[in-house]
C-alpha cells in the first residue's frame, strides 16, 4: 500500500472494487445454484407426473383391452346360431280320450235286432180277403197263414210280409213301415149271393170290408 494518500485512496478502491466483484460474484453462484436446483426438483415433479400418467395409462389401456375382448366374446356369443328343436306337440290324455268316443260315436252301430214275435192267427183267419184296392187302404188282398203270419198285397203290387198277432177283437200287423194296428175286426156273412148258390164272408177292419168266397 502506498504512502501516497491518493495512493491509498486508490489501494483502497481497488480492494473495495475486488470485494464488491467477489461479493458479486458469490450472489451469482448462489443464484445460479438455487436456478439449478429448482430445474432439477421440477424435472423430478415432472418425471413423477409422466410416469404417474404412464401408468394410469397403461392400466387403462389393459381395462380397454378388457372391456373390447369382453365385448367381442359376448359378440361372438351372441352371434352364434341357436339350434332350437321344435317341441313335440303331446295330445293331453283327455284329449284323446275325448277323440277315441267321437271315434266310437262316428262308427255306424248295427241296427238293434228285431225281437223275435211269434204270430198268432185264429183258424177263422186263415185264408186269403179280397179288397177294393180303394180308400186309404188301398189293398188288394190280405192272405194269413196258419203259422202266425200275414201277406198284405197292395195296389201298387207292393207285398209286405210279416208275423200277425190277433187277439180278441184287436189285430197288430208286424210288417216293414209298421206295426199296422187294428183296433176292431170280425167276421160276418152277408146275405149276398145265396140265390145263386154262394156264399161269402166279410172280414171288417176298422169298418173296411175284405171279402172271401167259402162256397
Amino acid at each position: 500500500m502506498s504512502v501516497n494518500p491518493s495512493g491509498i485512496e486508490t489501494g483502497h478502491r481497488h480492494h473495495s472494487a475486488r470485494n464488491g466483484l467477489d461479493a458479486s460474484g458469490g450472489v451469482i453462484r448462489i443464484s445460479l445454484f438455487r436456478s439449478s436446483a429448482f430445474s432439477a426438483l421440477l424435472a423430478l415433479l415432472l418425471a413423477l407426473l409422466l410416469g404417474g400418467c404412464g401408468n394410469d395409462g397403461s392400466s387403462g389401456g389393459d381395462s380397454g383391452d378388457d372391456d373390447s375382448g369382453s365385448s367381442v366374446s359376448e359378440t361372438v356369443e351372441s352371434t352364434d346360431p341357436i339350434q332350437s328343436e321344435e317341441p313335440t306337440e303331446s295330445v293331453p290324455e283327455e284329449e284323446e280320450g275325448e277323440e277315441g268316443e267321437e271315434e266310437k260315436e262316428e262308427e255306424v252301430e248295427p241296427p238293434p235286432e228285431e225281437e223275435s214275435i211269434t204270430g198268432q192267427v185264429p183258424e177263422e183267419l186263415v185264408g186269403e180277403w179280397d179288397g177294393d184296392g180303394e180308400g186309404s187302404a188301398r189293398v188288394d188282398k190280405i192272405a194269413f197263414f196258419d203259422d202266425g203270419t200275414v201277406s198284405l198285397l197292395y195296389n201298387n203290387r207292393q207285398v209286405l210280409e210279416g208275423p200277425a198277432v190277433v187277439e180278441d177283437s184287436r189285430m197288430t200287423l208286424y210288417v216293414p213301415g209298421g206295426p199296422i194296428t187294428y183296433e176292431s175286426w170280425y167276421i160276418e156273412r152277408p146275405d149276398i149271393g145265396n140265390e145263386y148258390g154262394y156264399a161269402f164272408e166279410s172280414l171288417m177292419l176298422d169298418g173296411v170290408s175284405y171279402v172271401r168266397q167259402i162256397s
